[in-house]
């Protein structure tokens, strides 16, 4: 009878590789009982919506607009302050 390599069964244990058969080993392992079936994943929850704009949202975003126009130099002082005023006085 030839002799086996004690050691690479024993490096293949240590390394995970327990599962696989090797000439030292074949014949040991049983085959593996069928693992039940995976239940289904179960479903994402629903995106919750984002709540509607409102009228002070919509004057937020062209204040916002507004100061971006007039740091960027399209709107002059003068301009902007008058935007400004109409977007507030609309709220």
């Amino acid at each position: 009878m030839p002799l086996r390599d004690k050691s690479a069964a024993r490096r293949a244990a240590k390394a995970g590789g327990a599962g696989q058969a090797t000439p030292f080993c074949q014949g040991a392992l049983a085959p593996a009982a069928a693992a039940p079936p995976a239940a289904p994943p179960a479903a994402a929850p629903a995106p919750v919506p984002a709540p509607p704009q409102t009228k002070s949202d919509d004057r937020m975003a062209e204040l916002q607009q507004l100061a971006d126009l007039h740091d960027r130099g399209v709107l002059t002082d003068e301009e902007f302050a008058t935007q400004k005023e109409k977007v507030l006085a609309e709220l």
